[in-house]
């Protein structure tokens, strides 16, 4: 009976006896007549000598009608003493209370989970009619793809859909077969698609759905059987072909994870459900106050994917990046927001549908950060997980500025700041008190940072400092408006005598110091500004230019909620302070 566990009934199910079969005790007792405790009263108790001790579950005699709880019984002598009446079916339980012979249990098309297995256990039922699992066949596609544990040698990227797909499909009810990577090659396609759909109930064709040089799904597809549909007016998911072959599905999935997913969900989960003859599975929902504005393309439904939490009171979604190949944007989602084709515009502050990943208790313990990127917010969420398993720390990256303004609007617990103030020379104090003016702040000193210039190893185009950026044959990736490295950077520059204007990749922005290094490292910048530990990690070589003072800034009305207490206790362990520093390029500022 435990194997039918996830499956669907493809009949309905009857019980075939009754429970219980007798009258029963429904309590630990003392069977008796309740005819005969008519008027008892603790001032005209009755006492009886015909009852019987009974245990729960156990049979009744048919000459008593009730049980007297035996948390109430009272004697004298070998007497039962009344001092109240007791009703006639008091904790008895009749035949057929749980179900009698006959009744439904089970309709057609229940999904079989803990409550039907009990319940069906319980009517003495061990074997059921299931439908029969759809079969689907997943073919990986692409030259550039390798298999996970083997050695990349040249290619660009490990498989990885099919283990989403395998997670979700099995989940809703499929049994998945993975077709070993193919490469890009028209004929081997087609011989393996017209091989697995004579064995399969659907065929996915992974990968080679994208609009490149070398999309031929369709033609495959349209070979031997006839193309549906070339394209969904969906971002991301645009490419997604849907066909048919031998009478069955065929479906071409976008590469892009992301695109992967949007396929799955809203196309591969509801076939399933149709072969199971049950609903599709659908994500909850929760309305949400959006934290930053979403533009979209009139014409085309868009799903951003969101992070959430809920501060003061109010559930906020905050957006997160918002291409198909970003893949660590669908790890991290909590959620996403399904935008409407005939909606451009979504203004900040709006309320908006959030279609949830992730259990609402589990979003409950969330701490939500928004504000300045760095290293150490990462090992943050990694302790909290480690040592309060209820609560999250969750983080999206805007700037210091833009942290400054999540805080002012409630749209967060928490922010981090690196702001020098050039009329002062000090940082981050003359923001606070500019943009949150009136608010009962409070500052949590964090760490001082080295900031510098990332350049490739052996700083292959000489670069000594910020002069070198106006040369021709450098190319600059710089951090977002509003983030303290772009601040911190402009002041450099000004006091240099360097403008914008002649530093070539000077608009081309990264959100994280990982990203500008990471831009480096690819070959794709040659130098970029950020903090030393992001530097170290992507093995570039680092030209110091300034120390900074890195701090956390709260409001003190967030101070005693559990998560934050967390967060501060994570703060002032040594471990997590020994953690940090050896990442290389932070100074401690936080005094315990």
């Amino acid at each position: 009976m435990i194997d039918a566990v996830g499956r669907v009934t493809s009949r309905p199910i009857f019980a075939t006896i009754s429970s219980p079969s007798v009258k029963v005790s429904g309590m630990d007792g003392f069977a008796l007549r309740s005819s005969q405790t008519n008027g008892a009263t603790e001032v005209n108790p009755i006492s009886l000598d015909d009852y019987m001790p009974v245990n729960t579950g156990f049979p009744v005699p048919d000459k008593y009608d009730a049980v007297l709880l035996k948390e109430e019984a009272l004697f004298d002598g070998n007497k039962l003493k009344l001092l109240r009446s007791i009703r006639a079916g008091e904790n008895i339980r009749f035949p057929g209370e749980n179900f009698s012979q006959g009744e439904l249990l089970l309709e057609s098309s229940r999904r079989i989970g803990f409550q039907e297995v009990q319940l069906l256990a319980a009517s003495g039922i061990s074997e059921v009619w299931v439908w029969k699992k759809p079969k689907i066949c997943f073919i990986p596609v692409g030259d550039e793809l390798a298999a996970l544990g083997e050695n990349l040698k040249g290619k660009l990227a490990y498989e990885s859909n099919s283990f989403m797909l395998k997670a979700l499909v099995e989940d809703w009810g499929g049994e998945v077969i993975i077709h070993k990577i193919l490469p890009d090659n028209f004929e081997i396609v087609l011989e393996a698609l017209l091989e697995e759909i004579e064995k399969n109930d659907l065929v996915i064709i992974g990968a080679g759905s994208s609009k490149g040089n070398r999309d031929f799904t369709a033609d495959v597809i349209s070979k031997v059987g006839k193309v549906i549909v070339d394209g969904i007016a969906c971002r991301p998911g645009k490419p997604l072909i849907l066909g048919k072959v031998k009478g069955k599905p065929v479906i071409g999935l976008p590469g892009y994870p992301v695109s992967a997913w949007v396929g799955l969900y809203f196309f591969v989960n509801p076939l399933i459900a149709a072969f199971l003859k049950t609903a599709p599975r659908e994500l909850d929902r929760m309305k949400m106050y959006l934290s930053k504005g979403i533009v979209s393309v009139q014409g085309i439904e868009e799903i951003i994917r969101v992070r959430v939490g809920k501060v003061s009171g109010r559930w906020v979604a905050v957006s997160l990046p918002r291409g198909a190949g970003n893949i660590s944007s669908l790890g991290k989602a909590d959620g996403f927001i399904l935008v409407p084709r005939e909606v451009i515009e979504i203004e900040r502050g709006s309320e908006v549908e959030v279609h949830l990943f992730r259990e609402k208790s589990e979003l409950e313990g969330t701490l939500l950060f928004i504000g300045s990127h760095d290293l150490l917010l990462d090992l943050i969420a990694d302790e909290i997980r480690k040592g309060f398993p209820r609560f999250r720390f969750v983080s999206a990256h805007v700037g210091s500025l833009g942290g400054l303004f999540a805080l002012k609007n409630r749209e967060a617990h928490l922010s981090g700041i690196h702001l020098f103030d050039e009329v002062t020379e000090s940082y981050n104090t003359p923001f606070i008190e500019k943009h949150l003016t009136g608010e009962n702040v409070e500052v949590l000193k964090f760490v001082y940072r080295e900031q510098g210039l990332m350049v490739r190893p052996g700083n292959p185009k000489k670069i000594r400092g910020l002069s070198d950026l106006r040369r021709e044959d450098i190319l600059f990736v710089n951090r977002q408006r509003g983030s303290g490295t772009r601040i911190l950077l402009d002041y450099l520059l000004r006091k240099e005598g360097i403008s914008p204007s002649e530093i070539r990749g000077y608009d081309d922005e990264e959100f994280t110091h990982l990203g500008v290094a990471m831009r480096i490292a690819s070959g794709n910048a040659d130098v970029g500004m950020g903090i030393y530990a992001a530097a170290k990690i992507m093995g570039l070589d680092f030209i110091p230019l300034f120390e900074e003072e890195y701090d956390l800034v709260t409001l003190k009305e967030y101070i005693d909620l559990p998560q934050f207490k967390a967060i501060c206790q994570i703060l002032d362990s040594p471990s997590f302070k020994e953690r940090a520093l050896s990442l290389g390029g932070y100074k401690w500022a936080r005094k315990s």
